[in-house]
């Protein structure tokens, strides 16, 4: 089959269709997101605190964490403990909607094996400050469902905080370990 001037041959039409489907896919694929965000966006701004602090609560048990952990850098220095609640996600508008309702603070993640994978989306990590964090916690315990026993180990431990202790007690030290270790166990993959 002869070809008119300006007519494509089918393997360009071909090729011409599956481009323009592709593009067009794209842009509804952008006006979707857009849509979505904005709707969430309203619909989040009507939320009452309760609401906000369930609705962070299935954000933390589906995407953040809650960890406690031990250093080791100087064993003369008993009871060097480090509490965690951050939400590690690939949505800024996400991040912005936590730090603007709960403070804290955000930043972007840099790891070397992101740099090494440049096709990789950025990942934005949000973090509780620690002076907010043990009423943080108790705000978000009732809601949560996945990560409730973490938080209550989590409240426990901030509140060997409450008093100030100029030097760690044996009590306090064996306290905080023993959190440690449930914390450990509990954040154990399978568990």
């Amino acid at each position: 089959m002869s070809n008119f001037p300006g007519q494509l041959s089918n393997s360009s039409l071909n090729k011409e269709s599956s481009r323009l489907l592709r593009s067009s896919s794209f842009l509804v694929d952008c006006d979707v997101r857009n849509l979505i965000s904005f709707l969430l966006s309203h619909i989040m701004d009507t939320m009452n605190h309760r609401e906000k602090l369930a609705y962070l609560a299935g954000i933390i048990d589906g995407e953040g964490s809650i960890m406690l952990w031990k250093s080791e850098i100087d064993p003369s220095r008993r009871g060097q403990f480090n509490l965690r609640v951050n939400v590690s996600a690939t949505d800024k508008c996400l991040m912005e909607w936590l730090f603007q309702n709960f403070g804290g603070h955000f930043y972007e993640m840099n790891a070397p094996s992101r740099k090494a994978n440049p096709h990789w989306k950025q990942q934005y990590i949000w973090e509780v400050r620690r002076p907010q964090m043990l009423q943080f916690l108790k705000d978000i315990h009732s809601f949560l469902v996945i990560k409730k026993e973490r938080c209550q180990v989590a409240i426990r431990f901030r509140e060997t905080f409450a008093k100030r202790e100029r030097f760690l007690t044996k009590e306090t030290f064996d306290l905080r370990m023993s959190l440690y270790e449930q914390m450990k166990h509990l954040n154990t993959r399978g568990s």
